[in-house]
């Protein structure tokens, strides 16, 4: 059996089994091995030069633990990312966490004593903070699909970047920073608080979206991954909480507990990529406790489907090829859905003919082992289904036809009547004007 996923963005097939008669849809073209040995080379260079520079730096307090902290993050999020691309190669959310993990890295670049990287780090500084709320919001698709979430992020960047460019402008980072043009240490401190408690409200924002996003009752009860949601909105509050606390309370530099803050920040935010290899993990245990429930299926196979794949929302459309269209078991027909929040995996044979369409809650996209392994063992179910499908499609055209018929006939026995009326009519009237 082969999947196609159909979406806005078109179709994009999902691997298949070779020793089954259905075929994959122009298969994905995953990253070469080549390419992923050299980025995960490069995350562990840019590990190695993370504590090179906190060894050499003579102005970072507790070296060692900044530098695990900030490798805890940064080889985390690239491992992750590396995985989730070689996964899921049609999704950008696997190197959108690569890119956050090296930006993370490049931020760590203000550890240096030149003057060149050392600016560079500090115009950095802001951006992981930010692209870590971009990727939490981006799951699963690694795109932006709401109106809202691309409000909040375009916003948080707008505020992070923005301000922190003015704050350097203005001499906000010392006297090695390259961008200075002015001094003034009050506008600093006035523009630092701005933008700190901009970010937090950002990341607040960002959390009341993973809320809706988690517990919205419109949407189908399929939450196998909800605790890596929840993963990402803790990382979200405790960077808005070490972002209040530095406003409201002092640096880290001058209040132990906020250097506590900072640590605990950045140990959460570095376990959201591994809860996000976990919930990958508990997919791939899933398939084969998948494929038996299919197989003590008896007769119902949109029952079997939908507890195979946890998705009670699950809709099964069958190809009915005679009227080019899909129908449902009872032969009547049916639109896939458009809107974001369904998905759509087509399913056809070698030769290209469609046989059926599974519509799901999207968050199966992320399952792949999971979604082609019960349609692959489904496959010869859906065909009979189909074929009992395009019966009834036929059977309710009949009775379409039928009934046109009949009124048709209707109409022209009218049409008679009401013409042998009016010839009745004209001829009584000649015969009176005869008289």
């Amino acid at each position: 059996m082969a999947t196609a996923e159909s979406s806005r963005d078109g179709v994009a097939a999902a691997s298949g089994t070779a020793w089954n008669p259905f075929r994959r849809n122009g298969p994905l073209i995953a990253p070469q091995p080549t390419v992923l040995a050299a980025i995960a080379f490069a995350g562990l260079a840019a590990a190695a030069t993370t504590v090179a520079l906190g060894l050499t730096s003579d102005e970072l307090n507790h070296v060692a633990i900044r530098a695990f902290l900030n490798d805890w993050i940064t080889l985390n999020f690239i491992l992750a990312g590396l995985i989730a691309w070689w996964r899921l190669p049609d999704s950008r959310f696997g190197p959108l966490m690569i890119a956050a993990g090296f930006v993370n890295f490049l931020a760590t670049l203000s550890w240096a004593t030149a003057d060149v990287p050392f600016t560079i780090g500090i115009a950095l500084g802001m951006l992981p903070p930010l692209l870590f709320l971009h990727v939490f919001l981006a799951y699963p698709s690694g795109r932006l699909l709401g109106g809202v979430e691309r409000a909040v992020v375009v916003g948080a960047y707008v505020i992070g970047i923005g301000l922190d460019l003015v704050r350097m402008v203005l001499g906000g980072t010392g006297p090695r920073n390259l961008l200075e043009i002015v001094s003034a240490p009050g506008a600093v401190e006035v523009v630092r608080n701005v933008e700190y408690i901009g970010v937090s409200a950002f990341c607040l924002a960002g959390i009341a979206v993973l809320a809706v996003r988690r517990w919205d009752a419109s949407r189908p009860s399929r939450r196998p991954l909800g605790p890596l949601v929840d993963s990402f909105a803790l990382g979200l509050l405790m960077i808005a909480a070490l972002f209040s606390s530095i406003v409201f309370v002092g640096s880290p530099g001058e209040v132990a507990a906020i250097e506590t803050v900072r640590r605990a920040t950045f140990f959460v935010v570095g376990l959201a990529p591994i809860a996000f290899l976990i919930g990958l993990l508990r997919s791939r245990l899933a398939v084969g406790p998948a494929i038996v429930s299919l197989g003590t299926a008896r007769g119902d196979v949109i029952g079997a489907l939908r507890t195979a794949l946890r998705d009670s929302s699950l809709e099964v459309a069958y190809w009915v090829a005679e009227y080019d269209r899909y129908a449902d078991l009872d032969g009547r027909a049916i639109e896939l859905p458009a809107e974001a929040s369904r998905a759509t995996t087509l399913i056809d044979r070698d030769d290209g003919t469609h046989v059926a369409a599974l519509v799901h809650d999207p968050s199966l996209r992320e399952e792949p082992e999971l979604l082609e392994a019960v349609t692959a063992a489904a496959g010869f179910a859906l065909e009979n289904d189909r074929l009992h499908a395009e019966l009834r499609a036929r059977l309710e055209e009949l009775k379409g036809s039928r009934a046109r018929s009949s009124r048709s006939r209707s109409s022209s026995a009218s049409s008679s009547s009401g013409s042998n009326a009016s010839r009745r009519r004209r001829l009584r009237s000649t015969r009176l004007d005869a008289r």
